[in-house]
């Protein structure tokens, strides 16, 4: 799994170093909630995945600004990209 910001590799990581399975997620996610066929679920992000993870470990102040793109790709399953756009 590697995470991209304009086209800049931010983070990386294996998918056998996750924390939880998805049974667990998924009976997280369920209490106090229904969930529906075709429901996106997130399991989260991979080590040092998340910006606030990274600013902490690697003591900058990096955030995400207007116009940035994110890119997320898992290999053998494809990729997502978004534009950051501010409102």
């Amino acid at each position: 799994m590697k995470a991209y910001i304009n086209d800049k590799l931010v983070s990386e990581d294996n998918f056998k170093n996750i924390s939880w399975t998805f049974a667990q997620i998924i009976s997280r996610i369920s209490y106090g909630t229904t969930i529906f066929p075709g429901d996106v679920i997130g399991s989260g992000t991979c080590a040092t995945g998340c910006l606030l993870e990274l600013n902490q470990t690697a003591k900058t102040n990096f955030w995400l600004k207007d116009k940035d793109a994110i890119r997320l790709e898992v290999d053998k399953m494809g990729s997502l990209e978004n534009i950051v756009r501010a409102v």
